[in-house]
């Protein structure tokens, strides 16, 4: 199998990788079909995983907790890939994690994983992101992400970003057990909350597609009636409502941003929930020139000058 061959970029590192390379025999048998070709030829990706879910307002008899802000999920970008033709290439999208059960459970829930794999490359895949947490329930750890982290709970627990890739969420320093953290966002640190809930962290903008996207942003962290109305906003995931009876919103569908933290719900009997994260998505750009149109899953494809673009937000391949 072939090497990852250069610019292998994450949230936080980036390194590149030499292929290893066949040799050349000095001809090119004309491709055929639609595109096609029977050299080897280079494609740019991006990976998405799921953003992490918001935590929920846990009803215990006390009428304004509320839940933090999920944690965007991983995201890698590589160009110049080298592909054979022939070879498929298997595509996995991640889902996002659901809003944090309510009543609390102690098992985390991460956005799901999103990968890329074939016979000319390692294996690439990224982690989702963490769910936020309701209030009072379990320590920080239980908040941390294959990406980014959930957002905090008070007292002073917040989420630590995985190893993907990613930022830590916003912690609850004890001000108030009313307000929670941001998560974490592909691009920057969850919000800590004070005074008022934290806000998500921001993605990270990136132009594959042919015009700027932000992918991984972390979820606000949720609030209650009598600190904040609103709720925090997200980077580019779900506000955190702070609403009476208000859930927390989801995160945007297919970029892989953590979901808000539910309000506290200003009566004994709310059950305000965290927002679902969003899911994930892998994009493949791809010389026109080249193009197989041999795919499965029902991608879309979209034109971008002298490429191919092909978003995946569900399973399915492509072959070379």
């Amino acid at each position: 199998m072939r090497d990852l061959k250069n610019k292998l970029t994450s949230s936080k590192n980036s390194s590149n990788i030499q292929p290893r390379r066949g040799k050349s025999f000095g001809y090119q048998v004309l491709g055929f079909g639609a595109g096609g070709s029977v050299s080897p030829y280079n494609i740019d990706f991006l990976i998405v995983a799921g953003g992490g879910g918001g935590g929920s307002n846990r009803n215990s008899g006390n009428n304004y907790l509320n839940g933090s802000g999920g944690g965007g999920g991983s995201v890698i970008y590589t160009t110049d890939q080298e592909i054979s033709p022939g070879n498929a290439i298997t595509v996995t999208v991640g889902d996002g994690a659901p809003g944090r059960p309510n009543p609390f459970v102690a098992e985390q829930v991460l956005g799901g994983t999103s990968s890329i794999a074939s016979d000319d490359f390692t294996t690439v895949s990224r982690t989702g992101g963490g769910s936020g947490i309701n209030h009072n329930n379990g320590p920080g750890a239980l908040m941390d992400g294959g990406g980014s982290g959930g957002g905090g709970n008070y007292p002073a627990e917040f989420g630590d970003a995985g190893a993907d890739g990613g930022n830590d969420g916003g912690n609850a320093p004890g001000v108030s057990p009313y307000t929670k953290g941001g998560g974490g966002g592909n691009g920057v640190v969850g919000q800590n909350a004070g005074g008022q809930p934290g806000s998500g962290g921001n993605g990270s903008s990136n132009s594959i597609t042919g015009s700027a996207v932000t992918y991984a942003g972390g979820g606000g962290g949720g609030a209650s009636p009598q600190y904040s109305t609103t709720g925090a906003s997200g980077g580019s995931g779900g506000g955190g409502s702070g609403n009476t009876n208000g859930n927390g919103g989801a995160g945007t569908a297919n970029t892989g941003s953590g979901g808000g933290g539910g309000g506290g719900s200003g009566s004994t009997t709310g059950n305000n929930l965290g927002g679902a994260g969003g899911k994930g998505i892998v994009i493949l750009r791809i010389p026109a020139e080249n193009y197989s149109a041999t795919t499965t899953g029902s991608p879309t494809v979209t034109d971008d000058g002298d490429f191919k673009v092909v978003k995946f937000t569900g399973s399915g391949s492509y072959t070379a």
